[in-house]
Protein backbone atom coordinates (compact mmCIF):
# COMPACT_ATOMS: atom_id res chain seq x y z
CA UNK A 1 0.00 0.00 0.00
CA UNK A 2 1.07 3.53 -1.13
CA UNK A 3 0.41 6.20 1.50
CA UNK A 4 -0.78 9.54 0.15
CA UNK A 5 -2.69 12.58 1.26
CA UNK A 6 -3.49 13.80 -2.09
CA UNK A 7 -4.38 16.95 -3.32
CA UNK A 8 -7.98 18.53 -4.97
CA UNK A 9 -6.70 18.43 -8.24
CA UNK A 10 -4.17 15.20 -8.02
CA UNK A 11 -7.56 13.25 -8.01
CA UNK A 12 -9.69 15.20 -10.39
CA UNK A 13 -9.99 15.53 -12.32
CA UNK A 14 -10.68 12.91 -10.07
CA UNK A 15 -13.17 14.21 -8.34
CA UNK A 16 -11.83 17.12 -6.95
CA UNK A 17 -10.74 15.67 -3.73
CA UNK A 18 -9.00 13.29 -2.36
CA UNK A 19 -6.75 10.03 -2.26
CA UNK A 20 -5.30 7.85 0.57
CA UNK A 21 -3.85 4.44 1.28
CA UNK A 22 -4.46 3.92 -2.87
CA UNK A 23 -3.31 0.64 -4.32
CA UNK A 24 -0.55 0.95 -7.06
CA UNK A 25 -2.47 -0.25 -10.25
CA UNK A 26 -1.28 -1.56 -13.48
CA UNK A 27 -2.89 -1.00 -16.98
CA UNK A 28 -0.52 -2.85 -18.91
CA UNK A 29 -2.23 -5.80 -21.36
CA UNK A 30 -5.45 -5.81 -23.31
CA UNK A 31 -8.45 -3.68 -22.64
CA UNK A 32 -11.50 -5.97 -22.27
CA UNK A 33 -14.70 -4.89 -23.95
CA UNK A 34 -17.59 -6.05 -22.85
CA UNK A 35 -19.79 -8.46 -24.28
CA UNK A 36 -22.14 -7.79 -27.18
CA UNK A 37 -20.90 -4.40 -26.92
CA UNK A 38 -20.99 -3.78 -30.95
CA UNK A 39 -21.76 -2.19 -34.15
CA UNK A 40 -21.62 -2.78 -37.54
CA UNK A 41 -23.06 -1.20 -40.87
CA UNK A 42 -22.62 -1.11 -44.82
CA UNK A 43 -21.93 1.83 -46.87
CA UNK A 44 -22.19 0.43 -50.89
CA UNK A 45 -20.73 -3.15 -50.50
CA UNK A 46 -17.79 -1.76 -47.93
CA UNK A 47 -18.30 -3.27 -44.10
CA UNK A 48 -17.54 -1.43 -40.62
CA UNK A 49 -17.45 -2.87 -37.90
CA UNK A 50 -16.79 -1.98 -34.04
CA UNK A 51 -17.02 -2.01 -30.09
CA UNK A 52 -17.96 0.88 -27.89
CA UNK A 53 -16.21 1.79 -25.24
CA UNK A 54 -18.82 4.31 -23.46
CA UNK A 55 -22.29 3.34 -23.53
CA UNK A 56 -24.27 6.23 -21.46
CA UNK A 57 -28.11 6.50 -20.74
CA UNK A 58 -29.99 9.11 -18.89
CA UNK A 59 -33.26 8.42 -17.34
CA UNK A 60 -35.71 11.07 -16.58
CA UNK A 61 -38.42 9.56 -14.03
CA UNK A 62 -39.16 5.74 -15.60
CA UNK A 63 -38.41 7.35 -19.03
CA UNK A 64 -35.27 7.02 -20.80
CA UNK A 65 -34.60 10.57 -22.07
CA UNK A 66 -30.90 10.09 -23.63
CA UNK A 67 -28.48 7.52 -25.27
CA UNK A 68 -25.03 8.60 -26.31
CA UNK A 69 -22.66 5.63 -27.28
CA UNK A 70 -19.04 5.75 -28.99
CA UNK A 71 -16.37 3.23 -29.91
CA UNK A 72 -13.65 2.23 -32.16
CA UNK A 73 -13.34 0.33 -35.06
CA UNK A 74 -11.94 -2.66 -35.85
CA UNK A 75 -8.93 -0.65 -37.32
CA UNK A 76 -8.74 2.28 -34.57
CA UNK A 77 -8.49 5.03 -36.56
CA UNK A 78 -11.62 5.25 -36.95
CA UNK A 79 -15.07 6.05 -34.61
CA UNK A 80 -18.60 5.20 -33.99
CA UNK A 81 -20.36 8.11 -32.14
CA UNK A 82 -24.54 8.51 -31.84
CA UNK A 83 -27.04 10.24 -29.72
CA UNK A 84 -30.69 10.12 -29.31
CA UNK A 85 -33.04 12.33 -27.73
CA UNK A 86 -36.13 10.74 -25.76
CA UNK A 87 -38.08 9.76 -24.66
CA UNK A 88 -36.48 6.31 -26.08
CA UNK A 89 -38.64 3.29 -26.12
CA UNK A 90 -38.35 -0.08 -27.67
CA UNK A 91 -40.36 0.26 -31.17
CA UNK A 92 -39.22 3.89 -31.39
CA UNK A 93 -38.02 5.63 -34.19
CA UNK A 94 -35.60 8.49 -34.13
CA UNK A 95 -34.51 10.19 -37.16
CA UNK A 96 -31.79 13.26 -38.11
CA UNK A 97 -34.47 15.53 -39.30
CA UNK A 98 -35.71 16.52 -35.98
CA UNK A 99 -32.31 15.98 -34.32
CA UNK A 100 -33.70 13.06 -32.35
CA UNK A 101 -30.88 11.22 -33.72
CA UNK A 102 -27.31 12.72 -34.59
CA UNK A 103 -24.72 10.30 -35.67
CA UNK A 104 -21.18 10.95 -37.00
CA UNK A 105 -18.74 8.55 -37.99
CA UNK A 106 -15.27 9.97 -37.85
CA UNK A 107 -11.83 8.69 -39.66
CA UNK A 108 -8.27 10.29 -37.94
CA UNK A 109 -10.08 12.98 -35.77
CA UNK A 110 -12.43 14.31 -39.42
CA UNK A 111 -15.99 13.21 -40.06
CA UNK A 112 -15.81 10.26 -42.80
CA UNK A 113 -19.78 10.32 -42.37
CA UNK A 114 -22.31 12.68 -41.14
CA UNK A 115 -26.67 12.82 -40.61
CA UNK A 116 -27.93 16.00 -41.29
CA UNK A 117 -30.66 17.74 -39.20
CA UNK A 118 -33.33 19.59 -40.70
CA UNK A 119 -33.17 18.14 -44.67
CA UNK A 120 -36.32 16.47 -45.33
CA UNK A 121 -34.33 14.56 -48.47
CA UNK A 122 -31.22 13.06 -46.27
CA UNK A 123 -33.10 11.10 -43.70
CA UNK A 124 -30.98 8.81 -41.34
CA UNK A 125 -33.27 6.71 -38.94
CA UNK A 126 -32.71 4.89 -36.14
CA UNK A 127 -34.57 1.86 -34.74
CA UNK A 128 -34.58 0.94 -31.10
CA UNK A 129 -35.07 -3.06 -30.89
CA UNK A 130 -34.63 -3.35 -26.88
CA UNK A 131 -33.63 -0.80 -23.87
CA UNK A 132 -32.98 -1.54 -20.39
CA UNK A 133 -31.11 -0.14 -17.44
CA UNK A 134 -28.27 -2.05 -18.55
CA UNK A 135 -28.51 -2.28 -22.58
CA UNK A 136 -29.70 -0.38 -25.45
CA UNK A 137 -30.12 -2.58 -28.82
CA UNK A 138 -31.33 -1.19 -32.12
CA UNK A 139 -30.57 -1.10 -36.00
CA UNK A 140 -29.79 2.00 -37.95
CA UNK A 141 -29.83 2.97 -42.33
CA UNK A 142 -30.96 6.20 -44.25
CA UNK A 143 -28.87 8.65 -45.94
CA UNK A 144 -26.15 10.87 -44.64
CA UNK A 145 -23.09 13.01 -46.11
CA UNK A 146 -19.72 11.87 -46.77
CA UNK A 147 -16.44 14.13 -46.38
CA UNK A 148 -17.33 16.04 -49.28
CA UNK A 149 -20.57 16.45 -48.38
CA UNK A 150 -22.12 13.93 -50.76
CA UNK A 151 -24.83 12.37 -49.90
CA UNK A 152 -24.30 8.63 -49.69
CA UNK A 153 -26.73 5.34 -48.29
CA UNK A 154 -25.90 3.60 -44.68
CA UNK A 155 -27.07 0.32 -44.64
CA UNK A 156 -27.81 -3.08 -42.25
CA UNK A 157 -26.43 -0.75 -39.76
CA UNK A 158 -26.59 -2.99 -36.02
CA UNK A 159 -25.50 -1.70 -32.50
CA UNK A 160 -25.64 -3.65 -29.00
CA UNK A 161 -24.48 -1.95 -25.85
CA UNK A 162 -23.91 -2.48 -22.57
CA UNK A 163 -24.17 0.70 -20.46
CA UNK A 164 -22.29 2.57 -17.82
CA UNK A 165 -24.02 2.76 -14.49
CA UNK A 166 -27.00 4.67 -15.50
CA UNK A 167 -27.99 8.50 -14.99
CA UNK A 168 -31.50 8.55 -13.13
CA UNK A 169 -33.08 12.21 -13.63
CA UNK A 170 -36.12 13.08 -11.20
CA UNK A 171 -39.23 13.59 -13.15
CA UNK A 172 -39.82 17.61 -12.70
CA UNK A 173 -42.99 18.69 -11.09
CA UNK A 174 -45.66 21.01 -11.98
CA UNK A 175 -47.41 23.45 -10.38
CA UNK A 176 -48.39 27.18 -9.92
CA UNK A 177 -47.70 29.77 -6.72
CA UNK A 178 -49.97 30.57 -4.40
CA UNK A 179 -50.34 34.78 -5.63
CA UNK A 180 -52.48 37.61 -4.49
CA UNK A 181 -52.04 40.75 -6.50
CA UNK A 182 -48.56 40.38 -7.08
CA UNK A 183 -47.82 38.72 -3.57
CA UNK A 184 -47.56 35.06 -2.95
CA UNK A 185 -50.27 34.79 -0.55
CA UNK A 186 -50.33 34.35 3.10
CA UNK A 187 -46.09 34.01 3.08
CA UNK A 188 -44.94 33.03 6.29
CA UNK A 189 -41.38 35.14 7.16
CA UNK A 190 -39.26 33.33 9.85
CA UNK A 191 -36.02 34.26 11.49
CA UNK A 192 -33.58 37.41 12.63
CA UNK A 193 -32.24 39.04 9.46
CA UNK A 194 -29.18 41.78 10.54
CA UNK A 195 -26.63 42.91 8.45
CA UNK A 196 -23.56 41.29 8.42
CA UNK A 197 -24.78 38.04 10.16
CA UNK A 198 -25.52 34.69 8.18
CA UNK A 199 -28.26 33.43 8.12
CA UNK A 200 -29.08 30.66 9.77
CA UNK A 201 -31.71 27.34 9.26
CA UNK A 202 -34.12 29.78 11.52
CA UNK A 203 -34.17 31.84 8.79
CA UNK A 204 -36.93 30.78 6.24
CA UNK A 205 -40.13 31.61 4.46
CA UNK A 206 -43.21 29.75 3.89
CA UNK A 207 -45.40 29.50 1.01
CA UNK A 208 -48.52 28.31 -0.82
CA UNK A 209 -47.99 26.18 -4.25
CA UNK A 210 -50.32 23.83 -6.17
CA UNK A 211 -49.18 20.52 -7.51
CA UNK A 212 -50.67 19.43 -10.62
CA UNK A 213 -47.80 17.17 -11.47
CA UNK A 214 -45.73 15.20 -8.48
CA UNK A 215 -41.77 14.53 -9.06
CA UNK A 216 -39.06 16.72 -8.07
CA UNK A 217 -38.85 20.20 -7.38
CA UNK A 218 -36.37 23.38 -7.11
CA UNK A 219 -38.11 26.32 -5.71
CA UNK A 220 -36.04 29.54 -5.33
CA UNK A 221 -35.83 33.43 -5.25
CA UNK A 222 -33.28 35.91 -6.89
CA UNK A 223 -30.72 37.06 -4.86
CA UNK A 224 -31.31 40.54 -2.78
CA UNK A 225 -28.55 42.15 -0.24
CA UNK A 226 -26.71 39.35 -0.14
CA UNK A 227 -29.54 36.90 0.57
CA UNK A 228 -31.82 34.45 -1.11
CA UNK A 229 -34.07 31.29 -0.59
CA UNK A 230 -34.44 28.10 -2.16
CA UNK A 231 -36.38 24.58 -1.02
CA UNK A 232 -35.15 21.51 -3.47
CA UNK A 233 -37.07 18.30 -3.01
CA UNK A 234 -40.17 15.71 -4.65
CA UNK A 235 -43.40 16.82 -4.53
CA UNK A 236 -45.33 13.07 -3.68
CA UNK A 237 -48.83 14.55 -3.77
CA UNK A 238 -51.02 16.79 -5.37
CA UNK A 239 -53.24 19.60 -4.41
CA UNK A 240 -52.80 23.03 -2.01
CA UNK A 241 -49.86 22.81 0.34
CA UNK A 242 -47.72 25.12 2.22
CA UNK A 243 -43.86 24.76 0.94
CA UNK A 244 -40.84 26.28 3.44
CA UNK A 245 -37.71 27.34 1.75
CA UNK A 246 -34.57 28.20 3.47
CA UNK A 247 -32.20 31.43 3.84
CA UNK A 248 -29.13 30.99 2.40
CA UNK A 249 -26.44 33.99 2.42
CA UNK A 250 -25.49 37.44 4.52
CA UNK A 251 -27.22 40.62 4.35
CA UNK A 252 -25.08 43.01 3.09
CA UNK A 253 -27.28 46.38 1.52
CA UNK A 254 -28.31 49.52 3.53
CA UNK A 255 -31.78 49.23 3.19
CA UNK A 256 -33.69 48.04 5.78
CA UNK A 257 -36.32 46.08 3.24
CA UNK A 258 -35.52 43.63 0.43
CA UNK A 259 -38.29 42.36 -1.65
CA UNK A 260 -38.09 38.85 -2.95
CA UNK A 261 -39.26 36.98 -6.06
CA UNK A 262 -39.83 33.43 -5.87
CA UNK A 263 -40.54 31.14 -9.03
CA UNK A 264 -41.91 27.85 -9.72
CA UNK A 265 -42.63 26.69 -13.09
CA UNK A 266 -43.98 29.67 -15.25
CA UNK A 267 -45.66 31.10 -12.30
CA UNK A 268 -43.82 33.94 -9.61
CA UNK A 269 -45.02 36.01 -6.19
CA UNK A 270 -43.15 38.45 -4.16
CA UNK A 271 -42.43 38.57 -0.83
CA UNK A 272 -40.54 41.46 1.82
CA UNK A 273 -37.98 40.63 4.55
CA UNK A 274 -37.07 43.01 7.20
CA UNK A 275 -33.51 43.72 7.38
CA UNK A 276 -32.00 45.23 10.91
CA UNK A 277 -29.01 47.82 9.52
CA UNK A 278 -27.43 48.41 13.22
CA UNK A 279 -24.01 46.55 12.00
CA UNK A 280 -21.70 48.03 9.91
CA UNK A 281 -19.88 44.74 8.51
CA UNK A 282 -20.28 43.95 5.20
CA UNK A 283 -19.47 40.58 4.21
CA UNK A 284 -19.29 39.50 0.04
CA UNK A 285 -20.88 37.45 -2.30
CA UNK A 286 -19.50 34.77 -4.04
CA UNK A 287 -22.26 33.50 -5.94
CA UNK A 288 -20.95 30.62 -7.43
CA UNK A 289 -19.59 27.13 -6.72
CA UNK A 290 -15.87 27.10 -6.07
CA UNK A 291 -14.88 30.54 -3.94
CA UNK A 292 -11.51 31.80 -4.81
CA UNK A 293 -11.02 34.55 -2.39
CA UNK A 294 -7.81 34.98 -0.58
CA UNK A 295 -7.93 33.02 2.57
CA UNK A 296 -10.88 30.90 2.37
CA UNK A 297 -10.23 27.86 3.58
CA UNK A 298 -11.75 23.98 4.00
CA UNK A 299 -10.98 21.04 6.02
CA UNK A 300 -12.12 17.30 5.10
CA UNK A 301 -12.47 13.88 6.83
CA UNK A 302 -11.43 11.19 4.32
CA UNK A 303 -13.19 7.79 5.48
CA UNK A 304 -12.90 4.44 4.02
CA UNK A 305 -16.81 3.94 3.08
CA UNK A 306 -16.21 0.07 3.16
CA UNK A 307 -14.91 -0.22 6.79
CA UNK A 308 -16.28 3.02 7.99
CA UNK A 309 -13.00 4.44 9.18
CA UNK A 310 -11.72 7.75 9.14
CA UNK A 311 -8.48 7.15 7.56
CA UNK A 312 -6.94 10.75 7.08
CA UNK A 313 -7.65 14.57 7.00
CA UNK A 314 -7.03 17.76 4.40
CA UNK A 315 -6.95 20.68 4.96
CA UNK A 316 -6.72 23.34 1.74
CA UNK A 317 -6.56 27.44 1.28
CA UNK A 318 -6.71 29.49 -1.33
CA UNK A 319 -3.57 31.74 -1.21
CA UNK A 320 -4.14 34.65 -3.34
CA UNK A 321 -1.74 34.36 -5.44
CA UNK A 322 -1.43 33.02 -9.05
CA UNK A 323 0.64 30.77 -11.29
CA UNK A 324 0.44 30.61 -15.00
CA UNK A 325 -0.26 26.79 -15.97
CA UNK A 326 -1.02 25.89 -19.65
CA UNK A 327 -1.06 29.13 -20.70
CA UNK A 328 -3.28 30.86 -18.70
CA UNK A 329 -3.13 32.24 -14.65
CA UNK A 330 -4.32 29.58 -12.26
CA UNK A 331 -5.57 30.94 -8.01
CA UNK A 332 -2.88 28.48 -6.04
CA UNK A 333 -4.30 26.44 -3.17
CA UNK A 334 -2.06 25.34 -0.17
CA UNK A 335 -2.90 21.81 1.03
CA UNK A 336 -2.07 20.25 4.70
CA UNK A 337 0.01 18.19 5.67
CA UNK A 338 1.45 17.30 2.52
CA UNK A 339 2.45 20.63 1.29
CA UNK A 340 1.12 19.92 -2.07
CA UNK A 341 -0.59 22.87 -4.32
CA UNK A 342 -3.26 22.81 -6.26
CA UNK A 343 -4.70 25.13 -8.70
CA UNK A 344 -7.86 26.67 -9.93
CA UNK A 345 -9.30 29.16 -12.11
CA UNK A 346 -13.07 30.07 -13.37
CA UNK A 347 -15.18 32.32 -15.60
CA UNK A 348 -18.46 32.53 -17.40
CA UNK A 349 -20.17 29.17 -15.26
CA UNK A 350 -17.31 26.41 -15.95
CA UNK A 351 -14.67 25.97 -13.45
CA UNK A 352 -10.91 24.21 -14.43
CA UNK A 353 -8.14 22.57 -12.57
CA UNK A 354 -5.14 20.98 -13.81
CA UNK A 355 -3.80 18.05 -13.32
CA UNK A 356 -0.56 16.03 -14.23
CA UNK A 357 -0.76 13.59 -17.08
CA UNK A 358 2.39 12.09 -16.27
CA UNK A 359 0.63 10.46 -13.27
CA UNK A 360 -1.32 8.14 -15.86
CA UNK A 361 0.30 7.96 -19.25
CA UNK A 362 4.42 8.12 -17.31
CA UNK A 363 4.69 11.81 -19.63
CA UNK A 364 2.63 14.79 -21.09
CA UNK A 365 3.02 17.07 -17.96
CA UNK A 366 0.17 19.85 -16.96
CA UNK A 367 -3.17 18.90 -18.63
CA UNK A 368 -6.50 21.92 -18.17
CA UNK A 369 -9.58 20.10 -17.47
CA UNK A 370 -13.09 20.97 -16.96
CA UNK A 371 -14.23 20.05 -13.23
CA UNK A 372 -17.39 21.62 -13.02
CA UNK A 373 -20.21 23.75 -15.15
CA UNK A 374 -22.80 25.32 -13.35
CA UNK A 375 -24.80 26.41 -16.54
CA UNK A 376 -26.02 23.63 -17.88
CA UNK A 377 -29.18 21.21 -17.16
CA UNK A 378 -28.95 18.03 -15.44
CA UNK A 379 -27.68 15.75 -17.79
CA UNK A 380 -24.98 17.69 -19.96
CA UNK A 381 -22.34 15.31 -20.83
CA UNK A 382 -19.02 16.44 -21.66
CA UNK A 383 -15.50 14.62 -22.75
CA UNK A 384 -12.41 14.72 -22.44
CA UNK A 385 -9.55 13.11 -24.03
CA UNK A 386 -5.98 12.94 -23.40
CA UNK A 387 -2.85 11.25 -25.25
CA UNK A 388 0.76 11.80 -25.54
CA UNK A 389 2.94 10.96 -28.80
CA UNK A 390 5.09 7.68 -28.12
CA UNK A 391 2.81 6.39 -25.21
CA UNK A 392 0.57 3.33 -25.51
CA UNK A 393 -1.79 4.94 -23.44
CA UNK A 394 -4.79 7.36 -23.55
CA UNK A 395 -6.96 8.80 -20.66
CA UNK A 396 -10.39 9.52 -21.19
CA UNK A 397 -13.00 11.50 -18.54
CA UNK A 398 -16.35 11.37 -18.89
CA UNK A 399 -18.21 14.09 -16.61
CA UNK A 400 -22.51 14.35 -16.81
CA UNK A 401 -24.24 16.70 -13.96
CA UNK A 402 -26.08 14.49 -11.78
CA UNK A 403 -27.98 16.88 -9.88
CA UNK A 404 -28.79 20.61 -9.62
CA UNK A 405 -29.99 22.56 -7.32
CA UNK A 406 -30.08 20.02 -4.48
CA UNK A 407 -29.54 19.61 -1.55
CA UNK A 408 -27.21 17.50 0.65
CA UNK A 409 -26.54 16.53 4.06
CA UNK A 410 -22.93 15.93 5.06
CA UNK A 411 -22.45 14.72 8.36
CA UNK A 412 -24.90 16.37 10.16
CA UNK A 413 -25.30 19.69 7.72
CA UNK A 414 -27.78 20.35 5.36
CA UNK A 415 -26.53 22.54 2.37
CA UNK A 416 -28.51 23.75 -0.11
CA UNK A 417 -28.25 24.79 -3.64
CA UNK A 418 -25.90 21.82 -4.19
CA UNK A 419 -24.50 20.38 -7.87
CA UNK A 420 -23.46 16.78 -8.33
CA UNK A 421 -20.61 15.75 -10.60
CA UNK A 422 -20.66 12.34 -11.66
CA UNK A 423 -17.25 11.20 -13.42
CA UNK A 424 -15.57 8.15 -15.16
CA UNK A 425 -12.15 8.25 -15.76
CA UNK A 426 -10.91 4.96 -18.29
CA UNK A 427 -7.55 4.71 -19.06
CA UNK A 428 -6.53 2.01 -22.75
CA UNK A 429 -5.05 2.27 -25.96
CA UNK A 430 -6.53 5.09 -28.72
CA UNK A 431 -10.21 4.82 -28.99
CA UNK A 432 -10.63 1.53 -26.64
CA UNK A 433 -10.65 2.63 -22.81
CA UNK A 434 -11.33 0.39 -19.31
CA UNK A 435 -12.97 2.36 -16.39
CA UNK A 436 -10.37 2.17 -13.89
CA UNK A 437 -12.31 5.22 -11.31
CA UNK A 438 -15.52 6.00 -10.58
CA UNK A 439 -16.41 9.65 -8.57
CA UNK A 440 -19.29 11.45 -7.59
CA UNK A 441 -18.82 15.03 -6.53
CA UNK A 442 -20.61 17.78 -4.85
CA UNK A 443 -20.34 21.69 -5.11
CA UNK A 444 -22.23 23.87 -2.45
CA UNK A 445 -23.62 27.14 -3.60
CA UNK A 446 -20.73 30.52 -1.98
CA UNK A 447 -19.10 27.03 0.00
CA UNK A 448 -17.36 25.24 -2.75
CA UNK A 449 -16.67 21.18 -2.53
CA UNK A 450 -18.38 19.54 0.41
CA UNK A 451 -18.54 15.99 -0.78
CA UNK A 452 -16.66 13.54 -3.29
CA UNK A 453 -16.81 9.94 -3.40
CA UNK A 454 -14.20 7.57 -5.35
CA UNK A 455 -14.25 4.03 -6.66
CA UNK A 456 -11.14 2.46 -7.91
CA UNK A 457 -12.87 -0.14 -10.41
CA UNK A 458 -9.76 -2.03 -10.52
CA UNK A 459 -6.93 -3.96 -8.50
CA UNK A 460 -9.44 -4.38 -5.65
CA UNK A 461 -8.88 -0.57 -4.76
CA UNK A 462 -10.78 0.83 -1.94
CA UNK A 463 -13.34 3.35 -2.09
CA UNK A 464 -13.15 6.67 -0.45
CA UNK A 465 -15.30 9.56 0.90
CA UNK A 466 -14.13 12.84 1.66
CA UNK A 467 -16.60 15.11 3.86
CA UNK A 468 -16.55 18.70 4.64
CA UNK A 469 -16.11 19.11 8.23
CA UNK A 470 -15.51 22.95 8.27
CA UNK A 471 -15.16 26.09 6.05
CA UNK A 472 -14.24 29.70 5.89
CA UNK A 473 -15.04 31.70 3.00
CA UNK A 474 -13.86 35.40 2.82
Amino acid sequence: MKKIIASISAVIVLGLLIVSCKKELSYEGAVVTPVNSAWQFKQDSTQFSGTFDTVGIIKTGAVFSLVYASGPSAQLSETFELTLIGPITAGGTYKSTNATAVWTYYKNGFPMYESVTGDSSVVFTVAITSITDSTVIGTFSGKVHNANLDTVTIKEGKFSGRTLPIIIVPTVSAGTLGTTADSCTGATIAGKYKKGVALTTTNTVTVSVNVSTIGSYSIGTDTIKGIYFNKTGSFTSTGAQSLTLQGVGTPIDSAAAAKFTVKYGASACKFMVKIDTSTAVVTPVISDYLPLTTNSNWSYDIYDSAANTLDDTLFTKSMGTTITLVGSPFNIFLNRPDGDSTFYKKGGGLYYSVYNLDDFLGTGGYRQTTILKDNVPVGTYWIEIQSVTGSANTLKLDYVIADKAASAVVGTTTFLDVIKVRTVVSLGTTGSYQPVLITNTWFAKNIGLIYNKQSWSTSGGPTLEGKLRRYQVF
